[in-house]
C-alpha cells in the first residue's frame, strides 16, 4: 500500500512539473495575447494542445524498459537553470519576443527530456507533435514579422488599386493607404486580416495532427492555409474598399470586424473541408490495451530528479523578485494622475482607438476624447496608461515628433516647454506647433512614471535591454497625455487654456 501511495505522489509530481513549465510560459505570453489582436487566438492554443495530447494518450505506445538516463536528466536541469536568467531579463523586458522564444525553447526542450525519461524514444516520437502546437501561441520575432506583414499589406493594396483602375474607378496607392475620390482606406484596417494567416497556420497544423496525416499532407495543409488566407483577405479588401467607394467611409467602421470574422471562419471551413477530403490518406491509429500494468510500468522521473526539478521551477519566481528587490533603491511614494472627464468638457465625445494602435503602443488603458468650444475651437485628447509589468525600457510612447511626420506634417515647430505641478507630481509639458492651411495647431504632450522622481531607464539595443536587466531596472508604470488644440491663434492663449484644463480635470492621488 505504501509503495502504491508513494508511486501516486511521484506520478502527480511529474505531471505537476510539466503543467507548471507550460503554465508559466502561457502566463508570460498572455500579455501579448491581451494587447495584440493578431495573437488573441493564443488563448485557444493551450486547450487545443491539451485535447491533442489527450487523443495521443488514448493510443500511446508501450514505454521502453524503465531506466535512468543521465544525459536527459542533465539536459532537463540545464533547461530549468536557464529559466533563471531568462525570467530576470523578461521581468525588465516583458515585451521582448526574443526572450519569449528563448523561454519557449527551454520549456519545449525540458518537455522532450521528460517525455524521454517517461517512455523512451517511442513516447518522445508519439507525444512531441501535439506539444509542438503549443509553440504556435508564441509571437513571431518582430524582425521577421514586420517585413512580412508590411510586404503583404503593400501587395494587397497594389492589387486592390490595380483592380479598381481596371474597372475605371479612381484609386491611388500611397504606402499602405488607398486613396479614393471620397476618402482614404487604410490598408492596415482593410486588410488587417492578412495577419490572420498566423492563426490559419495553427489551424492547419491542428487539423493535420487531429487526422494524423502523413508529413506530405500536413505540409500541403499548411501551404493551402496560407494561400487561402491571403486570397480571402484580398477579396475582403476589395469588398470593403468598393463599399467605401459606393457608400462612404462609415461603411468601414461598421463592417470591418464582421467581414474579418467571416473571412477567418471561411478559411477554417475551407481547411476543414480539405481535411475531410484527404482523410482517407491519414495514418490509422494503433489500438493498444490500456491496463494498469502498462500505466504503472511508465518510467517516471525518480524522486532524486523530479523533486529538485520542482524546487528549481517553483523557486525561479521568488529568485527573480529577490534579484530586483535587493538592487532597486527604495521606491518613492506613488503619485497616480487620473483624468476626471466630467470636468473636461460638457459635450465630450469618446472615440474608439483602432486595435492596431494598441498592438503598437501596448498600453493597458487608453482614452481618446473630442470636444468643441464654440464654433472654431476644437480639442482632441489622448490619455494612455501602461501598468507595471506591461512596459519595458525598450518601449516608448507615441511621441508627437514621431507620429506627426508619419501623418504628413513636415513643418513642426518645437516651442517652449512648461511645467504643471500638483500633489507631488511635476509634469513637463512639451509644446509643438504645426500648420494646416496656414492655421496653427497646438500640440501639448507629457509622459511620466507613477513614482515621483523616478528616472525612466531607456534602451535602444539588445545590449541595453540586457544591461537594464542585470542592473535590476524595471518600470513602475507609465502614463502619457497628448492634447491637440486647433482654432486658436496664439500659443500663449492655448497654453493658458491647457493649464486651466489640467487644473480642473487632472486628479493626483499620492500613495
Amino acid at each position: 500500500m505504501g509503495y502504491i501511495y508513494h508511486s501516486s505522489i511521484l506520478k502527480t509530481s511529474n505531471i505537476l512539473l510539466l503543467c507548471l513549465l507550460w503554465g508559466d510560459l502561457f502566463l508570460t505570453l498572455s500579455l501579448e495575447w491581451s494587447l495584440n489582436e493578431q495573437y488573441q487566438f493564443g488563448y485557444l492554443v493551450p486547450w487545443i494542445g491539451a485535447y491533442l495530447i489527450f487523443l495521443r494518450w488514448q493510443d500511446r505506445p508501450s514505454p521502453e524498459v524503465a531506466r535512468f538516463n543521465k544525459l536527459t536528466t542533465l539536459l532537463l536541469f540545464i533547461a530549468l537553470v536557464s529559466l533563471f536568467p531568462t525570467k530576470i531579463i523578461l521581468e525588465s523586458n516583458p515585451d521582448w519576443r526574443l526572450m519569449h522564444w528563448t523561454q519557449s525553447m527551454i520549456v519545449f526542450g525540458a518537455t522532450l527530456a521528460i517525455l524521454y525519461q517517461w517512455g523512451g524514444a517511442p513516447w518522445l516520437k508519439h507525444f512531441s507533435l501535439p506539444f509542438l502546437i503549443l509553440l504556435f501561441s508564441v509571437p513571431w520575432p518582430t524582425q521577421f514579422e514586420q517585413p512580412l506583414i508590411q510586404g503583404l499589406m503593400r501587395m494587397v493594396a497594389a492589387i486592390t488599386v490595380d483592380t479598381f483602375n481596371l474597372l475605371g474607378i479612381y484609386a491611388l496607392q500611397k504606402g499602405n493607404v488607398i486613396m479614393l475620390t471620397n476618402g482614404l482606406v487604410g490598408v492596415e484596417e482593410a486588410c488587417s486580416g492578412v495577419r490572420s494567416f498566423q492563426s490559419t497556420l495553427m489551424l492547419g497544423y491542428f487539423l493535420g495532427e487531429l487526422f494524423r496525416f502523413n508529413i506530405n499532407w500536413r505540409v500541403s495543409l499548411l501551404g493551402f492555409g496560407v494561400v487561402a488566407s491571403i486570397v480571402l483577405n484580398i477579396i475582403r479588401t476589395l469588398t470593403l474598399t468598393f463599399a467605401t467607394h459606393m457608400i462612404g467611409p462609415k461603411f468601414m467602421e461598421h463592417w470591418h470586424d464582421p467581414v474579418g470574422y467571416f473571412v477567418s471562419l471561411f478559411a477554417f471551413v475551407l481547411l476543414l473541408f480539405l481535411s475531410f477530403f484527404v482523410k482517407k490518406n491519414k495514418r490509422s491509429r494503433k489500438q493498444v490495451d490500456h491496463n494498469d500494468q502498462l500505466f504503472f510500468s511508465i518510467n517516471w522521473l525518480n524522486k532524486i530528479t523530479v523533486y529538485p526539478a520542482l524546487i528549481l521551477l517553483i523557486g525561479s519566481a521568488p529568485f527573480v523578485e529577490a534579484w530586483y528587490q535587493l538592487q532597486e533603491p527604495a521606491r518613492q511614494d506613488r503619485a497616480i494622475a487620473t483624468i476626471d472627464w466630467t470636468q473636461a468638457a460638457s459635450d465630450i465625445i469618446f472615440e474608439d482607438i483602432p486595435g492596431r494602435i494598441r498592438s503598437v503602443l501596448r498600453y493597458s488603458e487608453g482614452k481618446k476624447a473630442r470636444w468643441n468650444i464654440g464654433q472654431r475651437e476644437h480639442w482632441i485628447t489622448y490619455y494612455f496608461n501602461w501598468e507595471e509589468g506591461n512596459i519595458s525600457s525598450f518601449s516608448d510612447v507615441h511621441r508627437p515628433e514621431v507620429c506627426l511626420p508619419a501623418a504628413g506634417y513636415t513643418e513642426i515647430i518645437h516651442a517652449d516647454d512648461f511645467n504643471w505641478s500638483r500633489n507631488g507630481l511635476d509634469l513637463e509639458i512639451n509644446t509643438y506647433i504645426l500648420y494646416d492651411n496656414n492655421s496653427p495647431i497646438f500640440v501639448f504632450f507629457s509622459v511620466w512614471n507613477d513614482l515621483s522622481g523616478e528616472t525612466v531607464p531607456s534602451a535602444r539595443s539588445k545590449w541595453d535591454r540586457l544591461d537594464n536587466a542585470m542592473k535590476a531596472k524595471r518600470l513602475s508604470g507609465r502614463r502619457s497625455l497628448e492634447i491637440i488644440v486647433s482654432g486658436l491663434e496664439y500659443e500663449e492663449e492655448a497654453r493658458m487654456k491647457v493649464l486651466a484644463f489640467l487644473d480642473r480635470s487632472v486628479n493626483v492621488d499620492a500613495q
